[in-house]
């Protein structure tokens, strides 16, 4: 059977990557895919683990909130533990309720003491979504070996979109046993605790693409200010002056998917 189709434009084949056949392909592939879901299970660790420190370092900076203000140590309250029924509300105005933690009166934290817990935990958070993004656009390259730039710039938008979604589910699934009990985490306690992981992934995800990739342009400044004035020849200078767009329009597409599936999904929840 003989089939006609149009040629591809020159510029779009892979002409280095033509002697994979289809399917070493498919099996580099798979390879490619287990690779980044190891590391989104990475991610996704550390994403909870920053989710749940966060309380404990603002429990901290709260115990020693009064310190210092008077020079004759008064004698703190008696700790009423709460009640059986007590509900899982994350948190109070100044500090945290959670399990074997009792509050006290007077550790109220003002929004720039609890200024550097928040970036921190944010910092993790969006690192936790980073090793997404600098993995996909190697490992298509590294490993896959497309024919197509097409089918690399696919790769890369679907492995983007789908272990991002992935990433923010597992760590948001960990939010139902933060206290062991799967029953109570789906109140407000729930909210409280998931709402601001979902939050930050999103304006974490948006900041970096569009402030940090496409508005600093950090890899365009390497290359034209570092790499460019040691090169011998005008035109090695010009390859590396010029730079084209790459798989920039999987990264847009991709946070366009993410941001309306997690929308769709969990902006019913919050209040």
């Amino acid at each position: 059977v003989i089939r006609v189709r149009a040629a591809p434009p020159a510029d779009q084949v892979q002409w280095q990557n033509l002697q994979v056949s289809k399917r070493e392909r498919n099996l580099r592939q798979v390879v490619s895919t287990l690779i980044l879901f190891a590391f989104t299970i990475i991610g996704s660790a550390i994403i909870s683990a920053a989710t749940f420190l966060k309380p404990n370092f603002e429990l901290l900076l709260s115990a020693g909130c009064g310190e210092g203000t008077d020079s004759t140590p008064a004698s703190p309250p008696p700790a009423l533990p709460p009640p059986p029924s007590w509900p899982d509300t994350g948190r109070s105005a100044g500090c945290a309720s959670a399990p074997n933690v009792y509050i006290i009166e007077g550790c109220e934290l003002s929004f720039f003491q609890t200024l550097p817990v928040m970036l921190g935990s944010t910092v993790a958070i969006i690192f936790g979504h980073v090793i997404i993004f600098i993995l996909a656009p190697v490992l298509s390259v590294v490993i896959e070996r497309a024919h197509f730039f097409y089918e690399r710039e696919l790769s890369v938008f679907l492995k983007l979109t789908f272990f991002q979604i992935f990433n923010v589910l597992i760590s948001m699934a960990t939010m139902l046993y933060r206290d062991g009990d799967p029953t109570e985490a789906t109140t407000r306690g729930w909210l409280a605790n998931a709402t601001p992981l979902i939050v930050n992934v999103l304006i974490g995800d948006m900041t970096i693409i569009n402030i940090g990739i496409d508005g600093c342009k950090p890899d365009v400044l390497v290359r034209r200010f570092l790499i460019a004035p040691g090169l011998k020849t005008q035109a090695k200078m010009n390859s590396a002056y010029v730079i084209d767009a790459d798989v920039q329009l999987a990264f847009r597409l991709q946070l366009l998917a993410k941001v309306t599936c997690l929308t769709l999904a969990f902006s019913p929840a919050m209040p």
